[in-house]
């Protein structure tokens, strides 16, 4: 499977999906999956993206959170 650019941009989702419509065409497999028809490698290939987004989305979360915890200890320690 092509590597999945791992951002929340349009470019990025269109160029996501253009890589594994390419990678189908070429292989006629998306993964490990060998989808019925174009338009089926199309949603497949839409769906993996959209997760590849979503995931980015919660990981900046997790790691904007990680951030302020570790603000607030030090805030803590420098306070005492």
């Amino acid at each position: 499977m092509p590597t999945i650019k791992g951002d929340r941009s349009k470019k990025a989702h269109s160029s996501n999906v253009k890589e594994m419509m390419d990678a189908y065409k070429r292989t006629g497999k998306i993964g490990n999956t060998r989808p019925r028809s174009t338009k089926h490698a199309e949603q497949i290939a839409n769906a993996a993206a959209y997760t590849s987004a979503r995931t980015t989305k919660k990981r900046a979360a997790v790691k904007k959170q990680a951030a302020r915890r570790r603000n607030a200890r030090i805030k803590a320690k420098t306070r005492r």
